[in-house]
């Protein structure tokens, strides 16, 4: 598996995401660390604190474990 960083709009962000880089205000002030699970109500929190974007981390398949599993199920 590997790891793919996204920057999205924290309005497109959904409970369950994982933060691939902390979060901080417009003064620096760290507000979420880098591996934490967005709920519902963090997501609020940075709405109201002015965030705009969040980058989060998904997890992919490598090319070789893609390959390796369609020749398993032919």
């Amino acid at each position: 598996m590997t790891t793919k960083v996204s920057l999205i709009p924290l309005s497109h962000a959904e409970p369950g995401m994982i933060l691939a880089a902390n979060v901080c205000d417009a003064g620096g002030a760290s507000l979420l660390a880098a591996g934490a699970e967005l709920s519902q109500g963090m997501i609020a929190s940075l709405q109201r604190r002015g965030v705009a974007h969040i980058q989060i981390a998904e997890e992919q398949e490598a090319l070789g474990e893609c390959a390796h599993w369609k020749r398993m199920v032919r």
